[in-house]
């Protein structure tokens, strides 16, 4: 009967544990992402300046909330970041990879012939975005995507 007894203790602690996210059934949406240090407007966030914390109670009603570190890594915080404390997706953007006044190369690719060629950025812009920049070579100003390396691709 003893022994019945403490299996049956153990099992309910176990149980608790498991229900209570503490254990590894623990989902994503019971935690948040949070920095671990001091965070500044225009840091590149690494895996080394974020911690995973379990998310407290009242904060459930907040859906926006970082939950995942994937969400966080590589991005720049537009505002302050203190350590610590929960990070909503809209506090995060990714980095700017061209910046006004800065010479970027340019690509433009039509079938098999791509011209290639240097331009002066008109505009801030992250992968993606659609920026202006004036051709230095004929003074034209053109619009293409931003690319991975800082490159535009060039619009027709």
């Amino acid at each position: 009967m003893m022994r019945w007894g403490l299996n049956f203790v153990g099992r309910l602690a176990c149980l608790s544990v498991l229900v209570s996210g503490y254990g590894p059934l623990a989902r994503a949406a019971d935690q948040m992402v949070v920095p671990s240090v001091t965070l500044y407007p225009g840091d590149k966030i690494s895996t080394e300046q974020i911690l995973v914390k379990r998310r407290p109670a009242y904060l459930n009603s907040v859906q926006r909330l970082v939950q995942r570190a994937d969400q966080m890594v590589g991005k720049t915080p537009v505002r302050v970041l203190p350590a610590g404390k929960p990070v909503l997706t809209s506090f995060l953007a990714l980095p700017k990879l061209v910046k006004p006044g800065t010479t970027i190369r340019t690509y433009f690719q039509s079938g098999g012939i791509t011209i290639l060629g240097v331009a002066q950025s008109l505009q801030a812009g992250s992968y993606g975005d659609l920026v202006q920049a004036r051709n230095l070579g004929s003074g034209v100003v053109i619009t293409g995507y931003v690319q991975h390396d800082g490159s535009l691709r060039v619009m027709p």
